[in-house]
C-alpha cells in the first residue's frame, strides 16, 4: 500500500533526524518503523504508568506511616509529661 506524506518542514526535519539516528535510509521506512513500534511503545508506556502509580501509592503509605510515628511519639511525650526531653527511639 502506498501513501503520500505531505508533512510540513518541521516534520520533514524530524524524519531526517530520526533517519540518521536510527540509521534507516529513507523517510518512508522511518514512518513504517514508527507505525510498527507504536504498539510496543504504548505497552511500555502503560507499564511505566502502572509502576509509577504503584510507587506513588507506596510513597504515600510510607509518608503516612512516618507521620503516624511522629504523631504517636508526640502523644507519648504529652502523656508521660516529658515535653522538653528528647524521647530516644531507634532512629536516633
Amino acid at each position: 500500500m502506498a501513501f503520500l506524506f505531505r508533512g510540513e518542514d518541521k516534520h520533514i526535519e524530524i524524519l531526517k533526524t530520526l533517519s540518521k539516528e536510527l540509521k534507516i535510509p529513507t523517510k518512508h521506512k522511518v514512518l513504517l518503523f514508527i507505525v510498527e513500534k507504536h504498539q510496543t511503545v504504548v505497552g511500555e508506556r502503560e507499564e511505566y504508568y502502572r509502576k509509577m502509580n504503584k510507587y506513588s501509592h507506596e510513597l504515600k503509605t510510607l509518608k503516612a506511616a512516618i507521620q503516624g510515628t511522629y504523631d504517636s511519639e508526640k502523644h507519648l511525650k504529652e502523656l508521660v509529661g516529658v515535653e522538653n526531653e528528647k524521647v530516644v527511639t531507634d532512629r536516633d
